[in-house]
This record gives C-alpha cells, sequence and structure tokens, in this order.
C-alpha cells in the first residue's frame, strides 16, 4: 500500500509540472513560446522573461486554461529564461533559449574596376589632365608668354 501511494504521489508531480517552450523563429529577432499544463482550469499564469539577472517582461495570463502560446520580440544576442509560474496551484517551469539577431541582408558589393589594373583612379585623372594641358600649350602655344615689340 505505501509503495502504491508513493508512485501515484511521484505521477501527480509529474503530472503537475510546467511544460515551457521558447525558440526562436529562424531568419528573425521573433521568439515563438508556448506553455501548457494538466488539470488546470482558469488558473492564474506569470510569465517573466529573463537574461541573465535582468528581468525584461512579466506577463499575467488571466484564466489559464492548461495551455498559451504566443511570440515576443528581442534584439540583443545572449541567453535567456522563460519562466512560467501558476500562481493558483503554484506549479513552475521554465526554459532556457540563445538568441541570435539575424543578419542584414545586404546585397555584396560589386568590386570597383580600376580604369588601368594597379593605378589608383586620381592618378589616372592627373595624369589626364596634365597631358590635356600639354596638347593645349603645343597647339596654341604660352599664352603667358609676352609677344615680343619690334
Amino acid at each position: 500500500m505505501r509503495g502504491l501511494l508513493l508512485f501515484l504521489m511521484f505521477v501527480f508531480l509529474l503530472s503537475a509540472e510546467i511544460s515551457v517552450y521558447a525558440s526562436q523563429i529562424e531568419g528573425s529577432s521573433t521568439v515563438r513560446y508556448s506553455i501548457s499544463q494538466r488539470d488546470v482550469s482558469n488558473g492564474h499564469l506569470q510569465l517573466v522573461l529573463k537574461k541573465g539577472t535582468t528581468q525584461l517582461m512579466v506577463t499575467d495570463v488571466q484564466n489559464f486554461n492548461g495551455v498559451t502560446s504566443g511570440f515576443f520580440t528581442l534584439a540583443e544576442p545572449g541567453k535567456y529564461r522563460l519562466a512560467a509560474l501558476e500562481e493558483t496551484t503554484g506549479d513552475y517551469g521554465e526554459a532556457e533559449f540563445d538568441f541570435a539577431p539575424p543578419q542584414p541582408n545586404t546585397p555584396p558589393q560589386e568590386p570597383v574596376n580600376p580604369i588601368i589594373p594597379g593605378v589608383p583612379d586620381y592618378l589616372f585623372w592627373l595624369a589626364l589632365i596634365v597631358a590635356v594641358v600639354l596638347v593645349f600649350l603645343l597647339i596654341f602655344g604660352n599664352p603667358l608668354t609676352q609677344t615680343k615689340k619690334k
């Protein structure tokens, strides 16, 4: 008889525990969570989100009937803990999960093709300006020289 009572107590303790699940939706900043508990009707559930020792969010779920789920958004990477406390029964459960913000989808930058490989663009343009000035001087002569008076 004593063994049967211990077994029944053990089964009751296992069935009364709150099951908490939380994970990041791949490729987004959103976290999905779900909480379930057997044999609860019109309960009061409190959800607490923590990062380390810092409490980030507290949510109350009124009329908890054994199952709830939802979403929340995070921004900072790290290890988070979502805890659930059913206040009418005193049952507790928690889940830990890692969060990494998604990488922005930036298009790859096209490499800049230099005009002459191995020569910086500014040197090319400087050489071109000098060449244009020299051609001008060869064609029209030096406008700064004074003409000789006779």
